[in-house]
């Protein structure tokens, strides 16, 4: 029998509850995970709908952007949602959160109507946003992760497409501090990710998709994707994305990825 995302929604907010405290080491840094929620599982409300890309695709300088792309994870702008990194190595993973890169200053948007729940800071020392239905109804968010300049504070009620943050400069502050690689810095490029986590040490993130997506607004989400991925592949010169074998349009698996 096929069990529907929100139906399976809450089976993953029962078991978190039911194995907390009985997480196994995982390999990196665990990048975040919600604050401990208070309200009982049973009491959980339907999750919020995603009505917004964490940045505005069409506003961006793709050219900016491609120009830099080799130093991108395989050369994608748009890393996306199952996305194997680090294939053949110890550290081989697939992608938990689709990671969009922007120029620096580009504003991070609210994915959803809802409240903010939680701003961590990160390991990288940037800082994450989380959103609910409710302080306290932490169990399940939605997250825009690395991000800087937050505009926002726990206990705010956001709509969907509200700038609330700016998009990172991870990638240079994070590979000069861990690896020594100040290949990113100066050249303006930064970048957030969207992600969909239900709790735990190592939480369970899904695909932010399809049937998390509000269906007024998955036209729209569709059509940017595909917009920002055709621009970019045209900029580039050559074919970057092949989704011929992709679980859905825009998620390379359909199966939670942990992390």
């Amino acid at each position: 029998m096929q069990i529907g995302i929100r139906n399976f929604t809450v089976a993953l907010i029962v078991a978190a509850a039911t194995l907390s405290g009985c997480n196994s080491a995982a390999d990196g840094p665990v990048e975040s995970s919600p604050a401990p929620s208070t309200s009982s599982a049973s009491a959980a409300p339907e999750p919020l709908l995603l009505k917004s890309l964490p940045v505005d695709l069409a506003a961006i300088d793709w050219k900016q952007v491609v120009a830099h792309r080799k130093l991108y994870d395989a050369g994608m702008p748009i890393s996306d949602f199952g996305k194997v990194d680090g294939a053949g190595t110890a550290n081989e993973r697939r992608n938990p959160q689709p990671t969009f890169f922007a120029p620096l200053g580009t504003p991070v948007l609210a994915p959803v109507d809802g409240i903010v729940v939680n701003i961590e800071t990160l390991y990288s020392g940037d800082l994450t946003i989380m959103y609910g239905p409710a302080l306290g109804q932490n169990a399940v968010v939605w997250e825009t992760e690395h991000v800087i300049d937050v505009k926002v504070k726990v206990g705010d009620r956001v709509t969907a497409g509200q700038p609330v943050a700016s998009v990172s400069d991870y990638s240079c502050t994070y590979s000069k501090k861990q690896f020594g690689n100040d290949e990113f810095c100066g050249i303006g490029i930064g970048l957030t990710e969207l992600g969909y986590l239900v709790g735990g040490a190592s939480p369970k993130h899904l695909c932010p998709f399809g049937e998390l997506t509000d269906p007024a607004a998955l036209p729209e989400i569709e059509s940017a994707l595909a917009a920002a991925r055709k621009r970019i592949e045209q900029l580039a010169g050559l074919k970057i994305w092949d989704t011929s074998d992709w679980a859905s349009a825009n998620c390379i698996v359909s199966t939670p990825v942990f992390g």
